[in-house]
């Protein structure tokens, strides 16, 4: 989900940046790819949409290699279904270059099922179009197969005719239908 790469080396570098998205279903956030032309180390949180931190990488290296050679961050966080998520910078070393795109707009981005999409560009309390950072953001959903039709045959309910007999109810009792 989000864009799949970046298409120029516009660099910005920033705390409390990145995007904001929306979880349809649970699902679990496997890695983010980010882009630099800087190498050094950055720490990415995921906050709910009053800002609570629900996630945090720690410290991970990241290489320089601009626009053709990304970062492939491991997240494995299992996220709950809620809207206004954001995944953002926490912390990064002066080294660092992290790829964005300015003012690109195209929002939303939304992922093959539907289940995570990235709404907008966030930074230092703002919603905006820039698209910050986190490209080609790779989850697994519950597991869907494409439906299938299924014919169902209704027959019409069998007729009961009851008699005032007794009739066995359990073996060794009797019951008077009426």
């Amino acid at each position: 989900s989000g864009r799949p790469v970046p298409l120029t080396n516009s660099i910005y570098n920033g705390t409390d940046t990145g995007i904001i998205f929306n979880v349809l279903e649970s699902v679990q956030l496997q890695s983010v790819d980010v882009f630099s032309t800087g190498a050094g180390t950055i720490n990415i949180q995921i906050v709910n949409s009053a800002g609570v931190q629900l996630y945090e990488t720690g410290t991970v290296n990241v290489t320089a290699g601009g626009i053709t050679t990304p970062n492939v961050i491991p997240l494995d966080y299992t996220i709950a279904p809620g809207t206004g998520y954001r995944m953002l910078i926490k912390a990064y070393s002066t080294t660092v270059n992290l790829v964005r795109e300015s003012g690109i707009d195209g929002f939303p981005y939304n992922g093959t099922d539907g289940l995570l999409n990235v709404t907008n560009g966030y930074i230092t309390g703002t919603v905006g179009t820039t698209y910050y950072y986190f490209y080609n953001s790779e989850y697994v959903g519950k597991c869907v197969s494409p439906r299938k039709e299924v014919v169902a045959t209704i027959s019409p309910a069998p007729v009961l005719t009851l008699s005032t007999n007794e009739v066995s109810i359990c073996e060794g009792d009797t019951s008077l239908v009426t």
